[in-house]
């Protein structure tokens, strides 16, 4: 099964569960407990256990593979990143990695440690991006490097754009 990385985490678990055994089952009415690395075919183990009135009852523990963040296939140049603050947190870049990757890292799925963003004369730096062990989904570390806005070589969009106005569509009349 190929997971649908911008879901929720408990949901694309959900979606492997549902998959493998032609059931229907929803996240709420399920509580999944701390991923556990095990050696074999599969890399990970949980606890999966019925939420109170959720209409069902008990645990199963289940395993599956995690997905190492380096497996993760970047775009054309996604591993750099731009700033203008000059100290964040990772927290800070998750949502332009998430854009970036067509994921949806939470909270829960990864390390948030602070960054030293590098100044206008510094090349860019390189840090990790660290997998939490408690991540339903996600193992290892992604590289990526940071660095300074100033140093963007972007077009800029109104250079490239000096017309502004436009004469609009026209939609031409078949005539017979």
């Amino acid at each position: 099964m190929i997971p649908k990385l911008t879901k929720d985490p408990s949901q694309i678990v959900v979606d492997m569960i549902n998959a493998d055994n032609n059931s229907h089952l929803i996240a709420e009415q399920l509580r999944f407990g701390v991923p556990v690395v095990i050696e074999g075919p599969r890399n990970t183990r949980i606890l999966v256990t019925a939420r109170p009135y959720s209409g069902m009852v008990g645990s199963v523990e289940v395993e599956y593979n995690r997905i190492d963040l380096d497996t993760i296939p970047p775009p054309d140049d996604p591993r750099l990143f731009y700033t203008n603050q000059t100290t964040l947190r990772v927290s800070d870049i998750v949502p332009l990695i998430n854009e970036t990757y067509g994921i949806n890292l939470t909270t829960t799925d990864y390390v948030d440690v602070l960054l030293v963003a590098p100044a206008v004369t510094d090349p860019a730096l390189p840090f990790s991006l660290k997998a939490a062990a408690k991540s339903l989904i996600y193992t290892g570390l992604m590289s990526l490097s940071l660095a300074n806005e100033a140093t963007r070589n972007d077009i800029s969009l109104p250079l490239e754009m000096v017309n502004t106005y436009f004469n609009g569509f026209t939609y031409a009349f078949l005539t017979t």
